[in-house]
């Protein structure tokens, strides 16, 4: 789904009532060029196919990076909190045990989102 010509927060929520998470993505102006899209579904495949180890390098990708810099575009504090949530402990273990520790704000901020509760 574009985020172009102001429609993005309308659309978002219209396809969220219909029980369907939109893909925001950027199209350049005066294109017709999707390829951001087609970027993240290939990442997103990787990222699956690989198992733990793709939910592990989303911890090394994004445990040093400040939650409140995630947007909808770039929800990084999503998929950490995807990634962590492995029945595995494993991507979680990475998370803690990673060196240098990182910032408190991941528990100050993301963690205790009320987008993200209990449920998640």
């Amino acid at each position: 789904m574009t985020a172009s010509r102001g429609k993005s927060t309308a659309r978002p929520f219209e396809w969220e009532a219909k029980g369907v998470t939109p893909i925001l993505y950027e199209v350049p102006a005066g294109s017709h060029d999707h390829s951001a899209l087609y970027q993240t579904l290939h990442a997103w495949t990787d990222t699956y196919c690989d198992g733990i180890q793709g939910k592990e390098r989303i911890v090394d990708n994004y445990a040093l990076e400040n939650p409140s810099d995630s947007t909808p575009q770039n929800n990084f504090v999503g998929r950490i909190l995807w990634a962590l949530s492995d029945k595995s402990g494993l991507p979680a273990k990475r998370f803690a045990d990673f060196n240098p520790v990182p910032s408190l704000d991941w528990l100050l901020e993301a963690f205790s989102d009320e987008h993200f509760q209990h449920s998640d």
